[in-house]
């Protein structure tokens, strides 16, 4: 078991961001839409924050998750133990990028800035922060899952979907919130057309063109979701339980696979295909090393229920509207694929 130990380091905050490479100030000034501020300060990057995160203890809020925070707040503990294996090194990489610590996996120890501890630690531990903490991390989750859902929406969009949530939220916020925490999401980036309209996208949408070619056919907005909804999906990485997802889950551990972690990849995997627009065919001949020990039977269970999800999972093309939705009524007649539409 590999313990961190903890070293107090009496280096300012300031001579701590200084650490930092400069492009990685330079772009956390961008993300938070600071350059006319920095440039009227006429002070380097590291001065600069310093300052305005010593003025604005909220906006580490807004950068860091809530599971980071909690590491940091377990770091500042003298008493708590703090074992290797059981932290994510990416959330101490994140603490590192606004010099609140450093860290040294080689001898496993953990610099703690004393300067940093003293500026936030009231104000972190404090029960509106933690409550701030908690709106922020419902707040991440339901953006997360509508873009699980469409892969890509204009901010505003975004926003017209999560604003009878449970949070009180304005447009502005929601950008900034997105924009700030951005380089925390792996899976997500930030576009912006020649309008100056802001958009988010998923990494998982594989071409972003033939995305916005299928929105030029699309009549409808984007397919609605409800702020519950979007947080239930974005905590199941975008695993929704759409028709044939359960049951396919369930056939798969029966028979082929038996390892949920190695399930949950494969159903992942199916349901980008999915999302991204292969047809049924098209997934067969994908996953086709994958299920080659399947029985007949097992087989046709399979493609059966890859059918069903063909028509119930959601498509980024389709703004999020399901494949079935547009074999649906028109004028009263139910639309059969093929010929003429």
């Amino acid at each position: 078991m590999a313990v961190l130990k903890r070293i107090y380091d009496e280096q300012s905050w300031e001579e701590r961001l200084s650490k930092n490479k400069i492009y990685d100030l330079k772009e956390l000034c961008d993300r938070l839409s600071l350059h006319e501020e920095w440039v009227l300060s006429n002070l380097d990057y590291p001065a600069f924050f310093y300052e305005y995160f010593s003025d604005h203890y909220e906006t580490v809020l807004m950068l860091l998750s809530k599971d980071e925070l909690e590491l940091l707040i377990r770091i500042w503990n003298p008493k708590e133990i703090l074992e290797l294996s059981e932290i994510n090194q990416r959330h101490l990489v994140s603490l590192e990028g606004l010099g609140l610590i450093r860290f040294s996996y080689q001898n496993k120890e953990v610099y703690v800035n004393r300067d940093a501890k003293t500026n936030l630690c009231f104000y972190l531990r404090s029960r509106s922060s933690k409550r701030k903490m908690e709106e922020y991390q419902q707040l991440e989750y339901a953006i997360k899952g509508v873009l699980y859902q469409c892969g890509i929406i204009s901010v505003q969009s975004l926003y017209d979907m999560l604003k009878d949530g449970p949070l009180s939220i304005t447009r502005q916020f929601v950008q900034e919130f997105a924009i700030a925490r951005m380089n925390l999401w792996s899976f997500a980036g930030v576009l912006r057309n020649r309008l100056g309209e802001y958009y988010l996208e998923c990494f998982e949408v594989h071409n972003r063109e033939q995305v916005f070619k299928g929105w030029l056919k699309q009549d409808d907005d984007f397919a609605p979701l409800s702020f519950e909804n979007a947080q239930s999906l974005g905590k199941a990485g975008g695993i929704g339980m759409w028709k044939g997802v359960p049951e396919l889950i369930s056939l798969l551990m029966r028979t082929i696979i038996k390892d949920s972690m190695a399930t949950t990849i494969f159903i992942k995997t199916i349901i980008l295909y999915l999302q991204n627009g292969d047809s049924v065919e098209q997934v067969m001949n994908k996953v086709e090393s994958k299920i080659k020990d399947f029985t007949e039977q097992e087989r046709e269970q399979f493609e059966k229920l890859l059918c069903l999800m063909y028509d119930s999972i959601p498509l980024y093309e389709k703004k999020g509207h399901t494949r079935g939705e547009s074999k649906l009524v028109h004028g009263g007649f139910t639309l059969i694929p093929g010929g003429k539409e």
